[in-house]
């Protein structure tokens, strides 16, 4: 689920647009990013949708929930997961213990009688489960794992990459990282290892051409051939979006480019978030704001709690509110 800390029962969730403006008034316990037209709301515990307008298109039902993808959205009603649409209508019956949260390529994976497989928009087993772990399908493959080790397989299950990792990532940007004992490699969709890097500690994955490493206790930066394109001295570091990547020094969070230079000190607390059309945000002297690319504040440090802009809008959270009113 997404990972808002829980707040006092005061504070109310709405929306933005990018003058700071509210869209649509704070009247839920939470809120999250639009994702196809609409968002993912909480209250009183249970989760529905509403639109840009603010409407409660779906009304809050769920125990969980997650965003739109590919038209459908996961969620969990009686302790079983399925899939609605955006009329809120079953497409896949609440009937799985777990299950992914967004269909990607058409496929998505559900556990049943503790194994994993892969269904389509139909609810009919495209692969069977036999998996012990499944990630999602990305540029054509998925990673499965079987008695613990790792490999890639298609959409019709032939194994494409042996089963032989000890961990194996999806793909992305044409490479997946892999593990063998403390053995990291990057390799290709045909298994083909692209280079490999004996001191890595930690990965999280490639965007726009870079990926951030743990070597060392500090983060950097590789590009797709292996060599380091910005030398660890990170304690943190989020992957690149939009050309820009927070880092964080000395518990502040400050901003890079892909050359490693920085646009502004380090000066922010918690940084969960990346930039995304155009802004991010951030938080600071307890007050989360939206900064630009040049780390100028747009709108400035107000809110309790901010998401990332999606679709025109960014969820934020507010004190005072109580039923979408000022207490």
């Amino acid at each position: 689920m997404p990972s808002f800390n829980a707040m006092s029962h005061i504070n109310r969730s709405g929306y933005i647009n990018r003058a700071g403006d509210f869209v649509i008034r704070p009247a839920f316990d939470m809120a999250y990013a639009f994702s196809e037209g609409l968002a993912l709301v909480d209250v009183e515990g249970k989760y529905g949708f509403v639109n840009k307008s603010g409407e409660l298109l779906i009304k809050p039902q769920y125990d969980e929930a997650m965003f739109f993808s590919e038209g459908l959205a996961c969620v969990e009603f009686n302790g079983k997961c399925g899939y609605i649409n955006t009329d809120g209508k079953f497409i896949v019956k609440p009937q799985y213990d777990t299950a992914f949260s967004r269909f990607c390529e058409g496929l998505t994976a559900v556990r049943k009688n503790k194994k994993y497989g892969f269904i389509n928009k139909n609810d009919e087993f495209v692969i069977r489960p036999k998996f012990d772990e499944a990630s999602w399908f990305a540029e054509g493959l998925a990673s499965v794992s079987i008695n613990d080790k790792y490999g890639h397989i298609d959409k019709t299950g032939e194994i494409v990459i042996e089963f032989k990792y000890d961990f194996a990532s999806p793909f992305d940007e044409g490479l997946a990282c892999t593990r063998i004992a403390d053995k990291w490699n990057f390799i290709n969709k045909t298994g083909m290892t692209v280079f490999r890097h004996p001191s890595f500690h930690g990965y999280t994955y490639f965007s726009e051409g870079l990926a951030p490493v743990l070597i060392d206790a500090k983060w950097g930066f590789i590009d797709k051939n292996g060599a380091m394109v910005i030398e660890p001295q990170f304690d943190s570091a989020t992957p690149f979006s939009e050309g820009l990547a927070f880092i964080e020094m000395n518990d502040k969070w400050s901003i890079i480019n892909k050359n490693g230079k920085m646009v502004i000190k380090p000066q922010f607390g918690l940084v969960p978030h990346i930039f995304a059309e155009g802004l991010a945000p951030v938080l600071i002297d307890a007050k989360w704001g939206f900064i630009d690319r040049n780390g100028d504040f747009v709108i400035k440090p107000q809110f309790e709690v901010a998401g990332s802009f999606s679709e025109g809008l960014a969820p934020v959270m507010v004190k005072g509110f109580k039923n979408g009113n000022r207490s």
